[in-house]
């Protein structure tokens, strides 16, 4: 994408204009460390400069009372620096925040995710102005498009499996989570101490397929891509974008599509060209507002996806 023009931007004016990179995210330890080594990744390696950058929750203790007031100063200095292509190292709600800020103040950017923080959940992505990001958000995904949660599941399956009916909406619980400290604690044998867990993870085999609902895990490679202990498992991704339209495996309105088939990447595999999201176009239905729906799913889909600390 870089070097290149906005093309999925909301605004007209950017689409045409060489991509204006700002970054936004939250102050927080691990996730401010995660931004630093991007924006060094970017402008070492790539030569891609990040115009513009805001740290929200700092000195507040990410207070959600201040969040409103923090995202509408970011859409302030992103807009002003020319920004045509956000990437939002942030969670759903903060995201939720920040399209209904970057419509009040009409600023139209592209919004490239990284799938962390459960950004990639159908039913958070369906708490964000519609107006801003149908047609316009798009990035990578961890988890799996055969439906994560709701009755494909795996653990409505594995229920109905067991009891031979199907599971109560809403009860998925933990299941991956719990699904995962499962496997560590095994791994660590009868002497269940730390460091004997630390041992066991490196034992596991690479889980995830047939259906990769939370992508492949695997402490086997390290971040990059080389032989060693991994200790956020995730080696995978999927790229996707955002369609309000489509139908998700929940059966609800609002989807991200996948492209390549749905074809899963980890390091080097990535393809060079620009991404092949939004293939018929921004129509009629990227422009059309749409209220933000889906937030009680939302609000439950943030209780049974605490895993997204461990994994990611």
């Amino acid at each position: 994408m870089a070097h290149r023009p906005a093309r999925f931007a909301r605004d007209p004016l950017y689409r045409s204009t060489t991509r204006v990179i700002g970054l936004f995210g939250t102050d927080a330890p691990g996730f401010r460390e995660c931004q630093d080594l991007l924006q060094a990744e970017l402008e070492g390696r790539y030569g891609v400069k990040v115009a513009s950058r805001y740290r929200y929750g700092a000195n507040v203790q990410n207070d959600p009372s201040v969040i409103p007031r923090q995202t509408a100063e970011a859409v302030v200095q992103f807009k002003a620096a020319g920004v045509t292509t956000l990437l939002p190292f942030i969670d759903p709600f903060t995201t939720a925040n920040l399209t209904s800020q970057a419509r009040s103040q009409q600023w139209g950017p592209e919004w490239v995710m990284h799938g962390a923080a459960a950004m990639d959940f159908d039913g958070f992505a369906r708490l964000y102005d519609q107006d801003r990001v149908n047609g316009h958000l798009f990035g990578m995904s961890y988890i799996g498009s055969g439906g994560y949660l709701g009755p494909e599941s795996e653990p409505a399956r594995l229920y109905k499996k067991l009891t031979g009916k199907p599971l109560p909406e809403g009860t998925d619980g933990d299941y991956y989570v719990l699904v995962h400290m499962f496997n560590l604690l095994q791994s660590a044998g009868p002497a269940l101490t730390p460091e004997a867990i630390g041992a066991g993870a490196g034992s596991l085999l690479p889980g995830g397929a047939p259906r990769f609902d939370l992508g492949r895990w695997s402490f086997r490679t390290s971040a990059d891509g080389a032989s060693g202990l991994d200790h956020t498992e995730m080696d995978d991704a999927r790229e996707v974008y955002w369609d309000g339209d489509a139908t998700g495996p929940d059966g609800k309105k609002g989807s991200f599509v996948t492209t390549y088939g749905g074809r899963r990447f980890t390091n080097g595999e990535w393809p060079a060209e620009d991404p092949p999201v939004y293939p018929k176009g921004c129509t009629g239905t990227c422009q059309r507002t749409n209220a933000a729906i889906g937030f009680i799913s939302g609000f439950l889909a943030l209780s049974q996806t605490r895993r997204s600390a461990v994994r990611r």
